[in-house]
């Protein structure tokens, strides 16, 4: 039986002001504190799951009360024990919820209820493009089978284990990809990112090389290879790793128009120069940068867009959410949220 208990969570519900929600939740039991912002999609970081209980979802609707991460396996997205990032949109109550079996989860039927989710990614078995978020695996050998598929990976970049191939981009699927990341020139040693990796055939000779301060070696013919599509964040306009909540963003003062994701959490502590035009001075602290621009509040972590800019001949402080920045004179380099 369902617990009324459930409508208690509605008095935490946070304010949302617009349809696409830029932060990213993280492993929510259910939907139902978001029930009043209907029409709003969320980006969900979800763990797949057997356990809870689940209402509907043979036409894609859900009641909301219903176990996301069981959900998220019914609807083929992700499967037990698998992490993955999915979109869900937030929609009215319907008038009926039909259940069904599906990807071994079975879910049950239901009258009237108060509000619905439905998935709005695509299933990672439709396509060749996979929707969920491989994380930190040694290799790719257990994808072998999956030619032709492009996976969304987190990586770590390290210096260690076996790499074989890599001077023509492909690598033997069972190289240590943390390592083949950083001899491609995607990813550095200690940093994480976000690269996409498409697995292929098997190739008939796989060629060694240093770059990026790795060597890797030759090898003959091999069963399967992978291939990163992923461009080199330094190399283009849109940097496809993600930083993890650093200080400021001086380091990258040379990377002038690369757009970077960054994860990011709010705070009122550290100094901030600019911000009234949308400029900040690059050393400003991030976490308290994107509280007055008003894409997170303190405390609150999200995933945000910053693109790195040339130094200006001023910034001009203000008061906005809660924090004041400073003015200053001319300063070597900047940055801007892209919202």
């Amino acid at each position: 039986m369902r617990k009324n208990l459930l409508f208690i969570s509605l008095m935490f519900l946070p304010f949302i002001v617009n349809a696409q929600n830029n932060s990213v939740l993280n492993n929510p039991q259910n939907l139902s504190q978001y029930r009043n912002n209907k029409g709003t999609t969320y980006t969900i970081k979800l763990t797949g799951t057997d356990q809870g209980s689940v209402w509907g979802g043979a036409d894609g609707y859900y009641t909301d009360d219903s176990r996301i991460g069981k959900a998220v396996v019914h609807a083929g997205l992700l499967k037990i024990g698998q992490e993955g990032l999915v979109k869900v949109t937030i929609l009215p109550g319907q008038p009926k919820y039909t259940g069904s079996t599906k990807n071994g989860i079975t879910t049950n039927n239901y009258g009237s209820f108060l509000g619905s989710y439905k998935f709005e990614s695509v299933s990672p078995d439709a396509g060749s493009q996979s929707t969920s978020i491989i994380n930190n695996p040694q290799n790719l050998s257990q994808y072998r089978k999956n030619t032709g598929t492009t996976y969304t990976i987190k990586l770590t970049g390290t210096d260690q284990g076996s790499v074989w191939g890599g001077t023509d981009g492909f690598y033997t699927d069972d190289s240590r990809i943390g390592k083949a990341v950083v001899h491609a020139g995607l990813l550095k040693i200690g940093q994480e990112g976000l690269v996409k990796v498409t697995i292929l055939p098997g190739q008939s000779k796989y060629t060694g090389s240093t770059k990026n301060g790795i060597t890797t070696n030759n090898y003959g013919p091999f069963m399967g290879s992978y291939k990163f599509e992923s461009v080199l964040p330094n190399a283009g306009s849109q940097s496809t790793s993600i930083i993890d909540n650093p200080q400021n963003l001086s380091q990258y003062r040379k990377n002038t128009g690369t757009t970077y994701t960054i994860k990011v959490t709010g705070t009122d502590q550290g100094s901030v120069w600019g911000g009234a035009d949308g400029y900040y001075t690059d050393d400003s602290r991030i976490g308290k940068a994107v509280v007055h621009a008003g894409l997170l509040k303190v405390g609150q972590e999200g995933l945000v867009k910053v693109t790195i800019l040339q130094g200006q001949p001023k910034y001009i402080g203000s008061t906005k959410n809660g924090i004041t920045t400073n003015n200053y004179g001319s300063f070597l380099g900047s940055y801007k949220f892209e919202k």
